[in-house]
């Protein structure tokens, strides 16, 4: 009800990042992966933590960073993420992050709120001139203080690109899985 004010009262800080559907789907095809993986929301939300940890380390804020969702988002597609996410990103972005994503009702969470208007607006500037993603934010939300923001759009060549290192990732976990299964059976592995 009042999510201008979380606005008002800071420092604007936007973080955005779009996954274009069509190319999405055409990687996801051209894979032949998993249906689930299509949606954006996978790439997107992993693209965001990585724009925050980055931006704070832009910014030069060095405490460690909490992750809040709207419980209406993707959460047990965060949750069933969250532990490949976690474990395959660099030491140091990982004592960055305060544990596993927290999730709550936007109408209790100001913040929450301020984030699912932003959202609108952002979506509304990449529909009408993703060439001009620094007019985000309405004049009146800025008051003529720079807002900081970092925006990325993932094009078909990126989405490949995190899709291949996901499952090569994820094909060396596997096998280093299995090469533990076979030390515990007691057979030898190369």
């Amino acid at each position: 009800m009042f999510h201008y004010r979380a606005i008002e009262r800071a420092q604007l800080y936007g973080i955005g990042c779009a996954v274009p559907i069509n190319p999405l789907r055409k990687v996801v095809d051209e894979l032949r992966l998993e249906s689930a993986l299509a949606n954006p929301y996978y790439l997107a939300w992993r693209a965001v933590i990585t724009l925050v940890l980055e931006g704070a380390k832009i910014l030069g804020f060095i405490d460690p960073a909490e992750f809040i969702f709207d419980e209406q988002s993707e959460q047990k597609n965060i949750v069933r993420a969250w532990e490949y996410f976690y474990n395959t990103a660099p030491m140091l972005t990982r004592a960055k992050i305060l544990g596993m994503p927290k999730f709550k009702k936007d109408d209790s969470v100001a913040p929450l709120q301020a984030a699912d208007m932003l959202a609108w607006w952002t979506r509304r500037q990449y529909v009408t001139d993703k060439s001009n993603m620094r007019s985000l934010f309405p004049e009146y939300f800025t008051r003529e203080k720079a807002p900081h923001l970092l925006f990325a759009e993932l094009p078909e060549e990126k989405i490949r690109e995190q899709l291949l290192k996901d499952i090569a990732v994820s094909q060396n976990q596997r096998s280093r899985i299995s090469a533990h299964v076979s030390i515990i059976r007691g057979e030898p592995w190369a």
